[in-house]
Parts: structure tokens; C-alpha cells; sequence
């Protein structure tokens, strides 16, 4: 319970389980894997910058951001979080499959104009100078 307001958050102190700090070395040497991984397929695309290598590699990289944070998280022994990066995890490694599932040129191209689409969207979201932009700065204040 939270002295100053009265209201009790919730909050448990975790201690981590044998089992849970083997699965965060587990999880730890797979993303260092990853890892190397993702930086040999980099090399690979360098030169020319190929849209169906990048693309997957980017994707490749999201698998291993949400793997480390499932290792953090089993290793301070938070259980319940856990749920959610390994779903993130299970998304990127579908979207994974998909994307190297043949006609990875075209999907690749795809990823990057709905990436851009996106950004624009954002921009527009943001930018002082469009009605939306207005708007969140109204809503903001």
C-alpha cells in the first residue's frame, strides 16, 4: 500500500526460480545468436541494399528485441509480462515465416510501402502545420 495516496497497486516482490534464470540464459544466448545473425545478413545486403534481404532482417531483428526482453524479464522473475513478449515474439516470428514464404520481393516491397504509409500518417499526426496536427496540440495543452 502506497503511504501517501492510500491505494494499495498491487506491486509483489519477485524472487526468480532456478528454472526462470535457465530460461533467461537460454533466451540470452539465443538473442547473441540472433544477433550475429542479423548482422551476417546485413553484410549480405549492403552492397545493393535488396529489399528481400533487408526486410526480413529487419523483422529478424524485431524477433530478437522481443526475445531479450523476455530474458530480462525472466530473469528478474516477472512471469506474467513474460506472456505478452512472447506473443510479440510469436507475432515477429509468423510474420517471419511469412515474408521468406516465397515471392519475398513483392512482400518485401509491401512491408515498405505500408512502412512509409505509416510514416506519413504519422507525420501528418504530428505536424503543426495540418488540422490533425492542431488538433493533438489543442488536446495536448
Amino acid at each position: 500500500m502506497d503511504s501517501d495516496s492510500g491505494i494499495d497497486i498491487g506491486f509483489k516482490e519477485h524472487h526468480p526460480d532456478e528454472k526462470s534464470l535457465v530460461c533467461a540464459d537460454i533466451l540470452k544466448i539465443t538473442y547473441d545468436l540472433g544477433t550475429q545473425i542479423f548482422r551476417g545478413t546485413l553484410k549480405a545486403a549492403a552492397p545493393d541494399g535488396d529489399d528481400a534481404i533487408v526486410v526480413p532482417a529487419l523483422i529478424h531483428r524485431d524477433i530478437c528485441r522481443h526475445v531479450m526482453a523476455t530474458a530480462i524479464l525472466a530473469r528478474s522473475g516477472f512471469a506474467e509480462p513474460c506472456d505478452i513478449t512472447v506473443r510479440a515474439l510469436y507475432e515477429s516470428c509468423v510474420s517471419l515465416i511469412y515474408m521468406l514464404d516465397g515471392d519475398t520481393e513483392k512482400k518485401a516491397a509491401s512491408y515498405r510501402v505500408m512502412d512509409a504509409l505509416d510514416g506519413i500518417k504519422l507525420a501528418k499526426k504530428l505536424s503543426p502545420f495540418t488540422s490533425e496536427g492542431k488538433d493533438l496540440r489543442r488536446r495536448l495543452e
